[in-house]
């Protein structure tokens, strides 16, 4: 028994937590106790609470983005080219590839 005098026995539920007459839900222990549940919200609403926080959070993030910051989102390379610097890369890479496919003929 518990020490309370005139507390309602917690009355038991389909998924194993009881409820006592406060409406505050517990579980039982494997020696026997009820543990008090600490968290009253249910698995699904706290899923449904963190996609929704993450869901805030990107549009924040996003917010002002124009249509070429999206393109370069899900393709990079359109981010990526507008940063190339043509003049001082592109012709050493030219003579690195003609050197690289003499090698390969070469052989």
């Amino acid at each position: 028994m518990s020490g309370h005098a005139g507390a309602a026995p917690p009355s038991p539920s389909s998924d194993g937590s009881h409820k006592d007459s406060a409406g505050s839900s517990a579980f039982k222990s494997q020696s026997g106790h009820s543990i008090p549940d600490v968290h009253d919200m249910t698995l699904l609403e706290e899923s449904r609470a963190m996609i929704a926080k993450q869901k805030a959070q990107w549009a924040e993030e996003t917010e002002g983005w124009t249509w070429y910051t999206w393109l370069s989102f899900y393709i990079p390379f359109f981010g990526w080219i507008r940063t190339y610097q043509w003049r001082n890369w592109y012709l050493g890479e030219r003579r690195a590839r003609q050197l690289g496919t003499g090698c390969m003929h070469a052989s």
